[in-house]
């Protein structure tokens, strides 16, 4: 039976290009001190058919992401906008706590957000003065000997350092006569990546380097053999919390 081509463009607007990149998340709150508990969360994600409204807010104890979260929250996302929200299942006790949120697309692939750092619960109040009483004449004391206050011990200060190394992969569709240019940073430096047939792998090694969150950005330009380009960008946060000193204190 003949396809018609308003059917083919209707088929094609809901699948997924071969070298789609994982979806573009932000989260905008919860930061800081909050006054609501169970703390409410928004922020925007990727708004193409490909991409699912279905966005999942990770909640861990402590100020960085952890192995496993503490609560989960959910929200849809508006297509038109890009915009989601919605609140925390259930309330938190008084602390610290990191949330990320992340969305997924149909080649299973998750784009996540970067983290934010939130708090539960007031700064301890500030004690109630009391009144000082009226003093008494007293007689003078004998005079104390001075002693000489011996001099602290400092500990010399020890500089964590990450010690991990990761390979991310990306598969591609790479029809005969494609050419693909790959442009990959890292905190705005320049990484190395090699091109397969298949797949583009980046090596992102932060051994020797200061325990921080860093930012991957990958750029992909993919020219046909007909000249035309298209040209795809993919940022991704990386947290790397599992460091070690580099040395013991003396």
């Amino acid at each position: 039976m003949p396809v018609s081509v308003a059917s083919v463009v209707a088929l094609l607007a809901f699948a997924a290009p071969a070298f789609a990149m994982p979806p573009e998340v932000t989260l905008t709150s919860p930061s800081g001190r909050q006054g609501v508990n169970p703390p409410a969360f928004a922020g925007t994600a990727g708004t193409m058919e490909w991409e699912s409204r279905e966005i999942a807010v990770d909640i861990w104890a402590g100020d960085h992401v952890g192995e496993k979260p503490l609560q989960v929250g959910n929200a849809v996302l508006d297509r038109e906008t890009g915009a989601f929200s919605g609140t925390v299942p259930e309330a938190l006790p008084d602390g610290t706590y990191t949330a990320r949120a992340r969305q997924r697309n149909s080649e299973q692939e998750t784009g996540y957000s970067a983290a934010l750092v939130f708090q539960i619960g007031g700064p301890p109040a500030d004690p109630t003065p009391t009144a000082s009483p009226t003093p008494m004449p007293e007689a003078s004391p004998a005079p104390i000997a001075v002693v000489a206050t011996p001099t602290p011990t400092v500990l010399p200060t020890v500089i964590y350092v990450c010690a991990s190394r990761r390979d991310f992969t990306k598969h591609v569709f790479r029809p005969a006569g494609t050419k693909l240019v790959v442009a990959a940073t890292l905190n705005g430096r320049p990484l190395r990546s090699t091109i397969g047939r298949k797949e583009i792998r980046i090596r992102v090694d932060l051994r020797g380097e200061l325990k921080d969150t860093y930012t991957l950005r990958v750029a992909i330009t993919r020219t046909r053999p007909d000249g035309k380009r298209i040209r795809t960008v993919a940022v991704e946060q990386i947290d790397y919390h599992t460091c070690i000193p580099t040395k013991k204190p003396d």
